[in-house]
């Protein structure tokens, strides 16, 4: 018989098999643990050993951190291994404790670089976490590594400027074992007297004393938030070079011009704005600040002293957080018509003030918001440091503007730490001998502009085009002078070029379009948009071609230039591959940009020039030649550069070409400066304006002037100007200012180097053009018509047809049967063409208006069409010459014969041609005069002679008076008849009108044509150069000076003139006149201009 079991008995087996099933769960998943742990503990200390063998092994002892805190001399040496600069090497090294350093500053550097510092044990995880976080979501493309003091001080001590996990480790282990060692007092004094605060200021009590004059005991609130400024980058935000990062800045501008902002402390007068600055100080001084919670509250605020942006209620109070403190600040605005003034100042009218912060004010909010410092003290630190001023800086280096562009270069590269491992020899590009040279020549032309042109500084860059290293560099006459400007790098600071930057805006065109150096182009008053843009003369050029254009200058051709290259977006990313980083897209700088009046460095307009002269290769620029560390090892080396090729070799050898045309350029003095000695070179220069008007007083004056331009082998840039931005005067331009520096460097720095031309590349395109239409010649084209040419971008587009007509030479327009003969010539037609840039716009072509037809050179007989319209003059029934003389003799001697011709006309007579045997002799030209008494004479041979004496009035109508003489007595006696027109004229049994003699036409050379203006200084002599045409009927040549005779020259085909050769010639212009007739009394006029300068 079976137990019975009840029902307790069975839950008690139940439950006591389901816990013994748990228990070796539990001893199962316990023994796997134990493994996992062990396994976890022994793969952690193998990477543990991995990371101490790879990394940490060889780590220097923490307590060697004493033996390091005297950094080892750095040496900056130039190409020629002479010593610039020994860094380290003349301080006054004095070590201060903890306890002499005061509160405030101790204070600063710890909210600004380690708000935790006191707290964190070494490292600082929550910012870790946190900037991991962000770099996963996606807030940050990269980890933001930090480093708290600590971490910072066993870089500069121990470790070098790398950016890689194996110094981050490092870095983080030392930094366990220095707070293992010291305590935060300890650790926050060692890295005080270790950190660098901009060039030789290393140490907290030196940099104390070289700011400020005074021990790092007494430090302020402000001197205090300077210096803990200073070691997040010292060369960025140094005190000299770079006082506005540093110490934020106030700026002013008009209200209709909000973009042109004027630095306050840049400018040469600062106490012309104070006004404003006062009620700046004074809106800081009567502020109320009070903690309200996590808020500040700030109070007596006029909302008309600050923007709209901000919220200021009715009681005239603001509750801001600490993080927008800094906001606050950039939000005041404080119109000068805004203030309450007795007697104020007009030409402060319609100015605006406002501050911007920088580093400094970050440093005091970060104080603020930990509470370091009261409120009172924030206004106080605030209000001192508006006209705040350093004390001088002096030390002894050489070539400082150099050095300390190597500093900031160095820093950039590697960090800002890179100086501190110590003991580096770093060699440069620098060329002594060309540095001094150009900072002989800088500071020479330098005394010359403040004296006469209010110029008070230049800089210069070169570079070798051969290896783009820097060779020169210069930017200001003396680095350690008063002037508060010494200490800027106008080679990275932003200027305006000027026309220096159109060779860019062609070069791009260039690239991209069918055109070359000889395309023609309208210099007219053309309209783009709503604006109509002037030249830098006020006047126009019209029809020009683009090599002409571009060395002269000209506005008007370069904006057309710049809508044919496909405006603006594409000529910013061709500039940007030039290296011009400052030009940005989208940036909507519209048509503007072709004539640059926007902002770019010196040294981004070399490095594009540079590019010009390698033909289309850039590669990076640089100053450095070898740098070594402690042991020897080679921490950089130059190397030529990866190359990349920008744009096309063919376009920047148009460009060249253009640049180094000699004749292209306006006149001689152009040449004297812009070019070399028995070398080519290819030069530009600009002019930016300053519009300084007041009311209604429209005045215009220069602000920065350039000179640029480069061989094969080097490229250098000039500019001259004001620092400050404030304009010079009108008298000073890129010639007499900044041309001569250029100058005199190119001359010097070529004397050793062999004499190269720029090379024309294998891939540039040959093709003949037809001069009428300027594309491709066509079967008809005539041959005289054609011409060689170069392209970057091969032609495609074919000359139309041609055939030869006949036009009425009044207008260029169809003859009818009523034309007179006379009015009759033979001229080329062409079809199917239009002007290749000028018709871009269908509006350029109505403003070239009568000029458009005309594409060939003005002494081409070439038209694009005929209109079918006769020209419009009056019928001869209304037109008539009465003409008479004295030659009514039978019987003349042999020789000369000298009479009066007599005329009176109802329209203007253009001119008188006098005929001996159907022979055109002499042509008289007359100034349209309807009546006039000419005496003239003419040459008599033996025998009988036909003599005609014609009158041509403007419309081409003829009337003639003939005479018929002898010399031997025999025959009839003189009867003169009278011919009212051409074809009475032409009936005559003996009377015929052959051409008229060929008159002579004078052609300059120098100044070359289109340039009528010679310039010269007052102690220079130049030789005005020109050749006639038709020169063996020229009987006299004659030079005026204000219209009295200068010169008489003999007969000849090529002359030259000496100009003021005793140098006696007055500061002023003059007017010079050449003439030159011919045997019919006919004469050739030019006039040009002479300005004879003062130094």
């Amino acid at each position: 018989m079976k137990p019975i079991l009840n029902k307790e008995l069975i839950k008690k087996r139940i439950k006591y098999k389901q816990m013994k099933e748990k228990m070796d769960w539990m001893k199962e998943k316990k023994f796997i643990a134990l493994h996992v742990f062990w396994l976890l503990l022994v793969i952690f200390f193998i990477f543990s050993w991995v990371i101490y063998i790879t990394y940490l092994h060889d780590l220097p002892s923490i307590k060697k951190l004493w033996n390091n805190i005297l950094p080892e001399t750095t040496v900056i040496y130039d190409k020629n291994w002479w010593e610039l600069y020994n860094l380290y090497a003349e301080e006054n090294r004095t070590y201060v404790s903890y306890q002499h350093i005061s509160q405030t500053m101790r204070d600063a550097i710890v909210s600004t670089e380690d708000k935790t510092f006191f707290q964190n044990r070494w490292f600082d995880f929550k910012w870790l976490v946190r900037a991991g976080l962000n770099y996963i979501t996606g807030k940050s493309d990269r980890i933001q590594w930090t480093s708290t003091i600590s971490q910072q001080l066993i870089k500069v001590s121990f470790l070098t400027s790398e950016r890689s996990l194996k110094r981050k480790l490092q870095e983080v282990y030392l930094s366990y074992q220095l707070n293992s060692n010291y305590s935060k007092e300890k650790i926050l004094e060692l890295y005080l007297n270790k950190i660098s605060y901009w060039s030789n200021a290393f140490w907290i009590e030196e940099a104390s004393k070289t700011f400020f004059w005074k021990s790092s005991k007494d430090l302020w609130i402000l001197e205090s938030s300077i210096l803990a400024s200073i070691p997040k980058w010292p060369t960025y935000y140094s005190p000299y070079n770079h006082k506005d990062r540093l110490m934020g800045y106030t700026y002013v501008y008009k209200e209709e011009t909000p973009k042109n902002i004027i630095k306050i402390a840049e400018t040469e007068n600062p106490a012309f704005y104070k006004p404003l600055s006062d009620k700046l100080k004074s809106i800081l001084t009567d502020m109320e600040m009070t903690k309200a919670g996590d808020k500040i509250k700030v109070c007596k605020l006029e909302k008309k002293f600050f923007k709209k942006t901000f919220k200021i209620d009715d009681s005239w109070c603001a509750a801001i957080d600490y993080s927008q403190l800094m906001e606050f600040e950039n939000s005041i605005q404080i119109p000068y018509d805004s203030l309450s003034i007795e007697n104020p100042n007009d030409d402060l009218s319609g100015y605006i003030l406002e501050y911007n912060t920088w580093r400094k004010d970050f440093v005091l909010w970060r104080m603020l918001e930990d509470a370091k410092i009261k409120n009172e003290d924030y206004k106080a630190a605030m209000i001192a440091s508006v006209d705040f001023k350093f004390k001088k800086y002096t030390e002894n280096i050489k070539y400082p503007y150099f050095v300390f562009f190597v500093k900031e270069y160095l820093e950039d590269k590697y960090g800002k730490d890179f100086w501190a491992q110590g003991w580096l020899r770093i060699y440069t590009t620098i060329d002594p001998k060309l540095q001094d040279k150009a900072e002989e020549l800088v500071k020479k032309q330098v005394d010359s502009n403040k004296k006469t042109y209010w110029a008070s500084n230049a800089a210069l860059i070169s570079i070798d085009n051969r290896n783009w290293q820097i060779i020169s560099m210069v930017w200001w006459a003396d680095y350690f002078s008063d002037d508060k400007w010494a200490n800027v790098n106008i080679i990275t600071s932003l200027r305006q070029p000027g026309s220096s930057f159109k060779p860019i805006v062609y070069a791009n065109a260039i690239s991209k379009k069918p055109i070359w150096p000889d395309t023609p182009i309208y210099d007219s008053d053309s309209k783009f948009g709503k604006w109509e843009p002037d030249n830098y003369d006020r006047k126009f050029m019209w029809l020009m071609p683009i090599k002409r254009a571009l060395d002269y200058s000209r506005n008007i051709p370069a904006i057309k230039a710049f809508f044919y290259g496909w405006w603006e977006d594409v000529i910013v990313k061709f500039a940007n591959l030039l290296w011009i980083d400052s030009l940005k897209l989208w940036a909507s700088y519209g048509w503007p940009l072709a004539i640059w009046t926007w902002e770019l460095k010196p040294l981004e307009l070399a490095w594009a020039y540079s590019v010009f002269a390698n033909w289309w290769v850039k590669r990076d620029i640089t100053p450095i030649l070898r740098i070594e560390d402690k042991k020897w090892n080679i921490i950089d080396q130059y190397r030529k550069s990866s190359w990349k090729e920008v744009f096309s070799a063919p376009a920047s050898y148009i460009i060249s070409k253009i640049l180094s045309d000699a004749w292209s350029r306006p006149n001689q003095y152009w040449n004297n400066v812009l070019t070399l000695k028995d070398r080519k070179v290819a030069a530009k220069t600009g002019t930016s304006n300053k519009d300084v008007s007041k009311w209604k007083k429209k005045e215009i004056l220069p602000g920065d002037l350039w000179t640029a331009g480069y061989t094969p082998q080097i490229t250098t840039v000039v500019w001259v100007g004001n620092t400050d931005g404030s304009p010079t005067k009108w008298t000073c331009d890129w010639l007499n200012c900044a041309a001569p520096i250029w100058h005199s460097y190119m001359e010097f720095a070529h004397i050793w180097l062999e004499k190269l031309d720029f090379v024309e590349p294998e891939w540039v395109f040959h093709a003949t053009i037809s001069k009428a239409s300027w594309r491709l010649a066509s079967s008809s084209t005539p041959d005289e018509l054609k011409v060689s040419s170069i392209f970057a971008v091969k032609p495609t587009e074919y000359d139309g047809w041609y055939k030869s007509v006949q036009v009425d030479s009044l207008c260029n327009w169809q003859i009818t049967d009523s034309t007179p003969q006379e009015a009759i010539r033979s001229v080329f037609v062409w079809g199917g063409t239009s002007p290749i840039i000028d018709s871009y716009d269908s509006d350029w072509l109505k403003t070239i208006g009568k000029y458009s037809i005309f594409w060939a050179e003005s002494d081409s007989e070439n038209v694009a069409g005929i209109k079918d319209s006769p020209c419009e003059r009056p019928w001869r029934e209304f037109a008539w010459v009465s003409v008479s003389s004295s030659l009514v003799d039978w019987v003349v001697p042999v020789g000369t014969k000298n009479f009066e011709i007599r005329y009176d006309s109802n329209n203007p007579v253009i001119k008188i041609l006098i005929s001996v045997d159907w022979t055109v002799v002499k042509t008289i030209p007359v100034a349209e005069e309807k009546a006039w008494n000419i005496n003239t004479s003419i040459e008599i041979s033996e025998w009988n002679h036909k003599i005609d004496i014609k009158a041509l009035d403007k419309y081409y109508y003829v009337w003639t008076v003939a005479y018929s003489i002898n010399t031997s007595g025999f025959g009839e006696q003189p009867v003169p008849v009278e011919v009212s027109t051409w074809s009475e004229v032409a009936d005559q049994p003996n009377l015929i009108v052959d051409e008229v003699v060929a008159s002579p036409s004078i052609i300059m050379t120098n100044p070359i044509e289109w340039d009528f203006t010679l310039s010269l200084f007052k102690d220079q002599t130049a030789n005005i150069r020109w050749k006639i045409s038709n020169p063996a009927n020229v009987t006299a040549v004659n030079v005026y000076l204000n219209g009295k005779l200068y010169k008489i020259l003999d007969w000849g085909s090529d002359f030259v003139c000496p100009i003021n050769e005793a140098k006696d010639l007055e500061t002023g212009t003059y007017s010079v006149k050449i003439e030159a007739t011919n045997s019919a009394g006919k004469p050739a006029v030019k006039i040009l201009e002479l300005k004879i300068l003062s130094r």
